[in-house]
């Protein structure tokens, strides 16, 4: 297989471009950012057309809310103990 040039990569439909997330979402990881000391991250839950751009779902937006995460849980007892 040839690799796509970045033009080709450029030119992909918004539809192509969501499925490919939703193809290899179990190969990516989202780094959401740092709270303390804790690197927060989520993986890839699902993809959709949202008008003119591709929206990526990650697991932790299926959640009520994000703090039922225990990673978020984990980030945000640490900077309390911290601040303490």
């Amino acid at each position: 297989m040839s690799e796509l040039t970045p033009v080709e990569i450029k030119d992909l439909t918004l539809e192509k471009l969501r499925q490919i997330f939703e193809i290899r979402a179990a190969d990516i990881s989202v780094y959401i950012g740092n709270h303390g000391r804790v690197c927060l991250s989520s993986e890839i839950e699902s993809a959709c057309l949202n008008g003119a751009i591709v929206q990526v779902n990650l697991e932790t937006a299926a959640l009520e809310d994000v703090m039922d995460d225990s990673a978020f849980q984990y980030a945000f007892e640490k900077s309390q103990e911290e601040a303490a």
